[in-house]
């Protein structure tokens, strides 16, 4: 099976994961931006340009990602 057969059912999966973790909105927005949740079609925005967006220092951007990576892990 190619990976394009598989998209959908992962997609699914993260989505699933996402909302059962329940992460603050600002933790799901670094996390859509930084990994492409939202359309999977286009490239992933730098921790540096996320963190412009957000307007917050680029260090507490990375912070956010890894307290909602690490939630999402724990799930």
């Amino acid at each position: 099976m190619s990976n394009f057969e598989e998209k959908p059912s992962l997609v699914i999966n993260v989505d699933k994961l996402i909302v059962s973790t329940k992460l603050t909105p600002r933790k799901l927005e670094v996390l859509k931006l930084r990994y492409d949740l939202d359309t999977y079609d286009k490239e992933p925005v730098l921790l540096i340009d996320a963190a412009k967006i957000f307007d917050i220092f680029q260090e507490r951007c990375h912070q956010i990602q890894q307290k909602a990576l690490t939630k999402l892990i724990k799930k």
